[in-house]
């Protein structure tokens, strides 16, 4: 007697459905050493952090909960978190900086509502060796996949945190939106708003808002401002580019406005934000 099918197979790998609709961006990975007595305030930021702590003595404050970092403890900081970070003494750590573009903040915040522990000895090990790999040799390919592989790894467990009924929301599943995402994200600069949106994938306005509430919580056009945002905090982090070329290869009209729109989401101006991000 055959037994029921009580399986939910996952399928597409390989097509532009559920291994694109998923992305883990990389943009930061590498080993600092703290020489000395340090604390930071960390405001309203579009990326994930895991960090991996040499020694016992790092605390994170989150929403009044004092987070205590022990020694070898692999710890996942969920993006849009105000929280303070401080440590005293000679202090080594590995840290990286990700980005799952599908994941909007308010899922975020009512999946990840705090930092995590990721109770797994070999992942941080693991980190570690990478960090000193990449001191010893440089960037490479057989590098970077390595240590996208273990942040994957940190999103298992993380996932396996999440309360069963945010799951499901964790995972887009309307393939028409990942053609229409990668449309987006290759097209910051230029006009996108929900009639050019629709068009592209040839149905109505009201479908296009009804499939993007359906599949990632948000509307078309808080899903691209989220995303130029997201872009724009990155650029300041990691390149050289002017401020007013930042703006301009996110979409925004001109600097006033990319100002005004990051300082209300980010909660401070560009120009700090880039120094903050470069500490």
């Amino acid at each position: 007697m055959a037994s029921a099918d009580e399986s939910e197979p996952i399928t597409g790998w390989g097509r532009p459905s559920l291994g694109d609709d998923l992305r883990l961006r990389l943009i930061y990975f590498g080993a600092t050493v703290i020489d000395e007595s340090w604390s930071h305030r960390h405001e309203s930021e579009p990326f994930w952090r895991i960090y991996r702590n040499a020694r016992d003595g790092a605390v994170v404050t989150c929403a009044g909960q004092r987070h205590a970092l022990g020694q070898g403890e692999v710890w996942l900081i969920p993006p849009w978190l105000s929280w303070r970070s401080s440590c005293q003494g000679r202090f080594g750590h590995v840290n990286a900086h990700l980005e799952i573009p599908q994941w909007q903040r308010d899922l975020v915040r009512a999946a990840f509502p705090r930092p995590l522990c990721i109770p797994d000895d070999r992942l941080g090990v693991n980190l570690r060796a990478l960090a000193g790999d990449l001191a010893d040799g440089g960037p490479s390919a057989a590098v970077f996949w390595r240590v996208l592989a273990l942040c994957a790894e940190v999103f298992v467990h993380a996932c396996q945190m999440v309360p069963v009924r945010l799951r499901a929301r964790l995972l887009p599943s309307d393939e028409p939106l990942s053609d229409l995402r990668a449309r987006i994200e290759n097209g910051l600069d230029q006009t996108l708003d929900n009639r050019g949106l629709a068009a592209a994938i040839s149905v109505s306005q009201p479908t296009l808002v009804r499939r993007f509430r359906a599949s990632l919580g948000t509307t078309p056009s808080r899903y691209v401002a989220a995303r130029r945002l997201a872009r724009a905090a990155e650029l300041l982090a990691v390149s050289d580019l002017s401020i007013d070329a930042i703006a301009t290869r996110c979409g925004f009209a001109d600097r006033r406005a990319f100002g005004k729109a990051f300082r209300r989401v980010m909660g401070r101006p560009p120009a700090r934000y880039r120094r903050e991000a470069r500490g």
